[in-house]
């Protein structure tokens, strides 16, 4: 659609009736042609037009898009480290030529059962910390090459648990994976000495 200063136009995308979203953060860019490509079956989408004269709404029920995703995969491994040492956790989306719209990285621990965002990488290299490493969380990935790595500088026994990587790329969405950060305590040799 065409706007003038008289016009205005909303895109929304809804999924069993909350609102289309990617991440942590909404997508960039929400042209209508690129909101109707991301829908999956049963989404619906509403679109309206408003300006002087007129309001157009359009709902459509998007059952005939699909996207099959099956061979997209999200690749890592399991890490080990000591206590006060680094810990580089690997992420990397292989099989697509997809446009990567963010990485995510989410953490589960003892302490917190429940993940949560603690850094969000956008493209080109726009990296935010959020909900606790704060600089001990370092993006080391490269987006072009579609690794969304990461390093955890002086790691504590706090830092024992699961982390999840989560690309979202256009137009399939979301992938993710899971990395198990397993902490070693400090080893602390004590020897006595004998009288001579």
């Amino acid at each position: 659609m065409q706007l003038n200063n008289r016009q205005t136009e909303q895109v929304r995308a809804l999924e069993r009736g909350q609102d289309f979203r990617t991440g942590l953060f909404p997508v960039r860019n929400s042209a209508w042609t690129q909101v109707v490509a991301r829908v999956q079956p049963m989404v619906s989408v509403t679109a309206s037009r408003h300006d002087k004269m007129n309001v157009i709404d359009v709902v459509c029920l998007c059952s005939c898009f699909r996207f099959t995703t099956e061979a997209i995969r999200v690749v890592n491994g399991p890490v080990s480290v000591t206590e006060g040492g680094s810990a580089n956790l690997s992420c990397r989306l292989t099989e697509t030529d997809e446009d990567l719209e963010q990485v995510t990285w989410q953490k589960r621990t003892r302490g917190i059962p429940d993940n949560h965002n603690f850094l969000v990488i956008l493209p080109p290299r726009d990296v935010r910390n959020v909900n606790g490493l704060g600089n001990r969380a370092r993006f080391i990935g490269n987006l072009t090459m579609k690794t969304g790595s990461i390093q955890i500088l002086n790691v504590s026994l706090h830092d024992e648990g699961v982390y999840t990587c989560i690309f979202t790329v256009f137009p399939s969405g979301p992938h993710q994976t899971e990395t198990r950060l397993t902490v070693h305590g400090k080893f602390v040799f004590v020897t006595k000495k004998h009288p001579a």
